[in-house]
């Protein structure tokens, strides 16, 4: 759903060039979930290159909430 309905908009487009994304297999990296306290998909975190955490949300976020999401741990970064 994330997919089709935000990440091919414009507006995630344009600040998707400030991330590096990684996608997690739910099935096949369950250890990978636990050791960042994953416990319902999605979950979208936002971290500094020293992997700290500086935002994030659990669930879906349309377009517009996603990238007030993505401008708020920018700027916290």
């Amino acid at each position: 759903m994330l997919k089709r309905s935000v990440y091919s908009t414009p507006e995630f487009k344009k600040q998707s060039k400030y991330y590096v994304f990684v996608k997690i297999n739910a099935d096949q990296q369950q250890s990978v979930l636990k050791s960042w306290g994953v416990s319902a998909l999605p979950t979208i975190k936002f971290l500094k290159k020293d992997l700290s955490e500086v935002g994030g949300f659990v669930g879906y976020k349309p377009t517009s909430e996603f990238v007030a999401e993505m401008n708020k741990a920018r700027g916290a970064g």
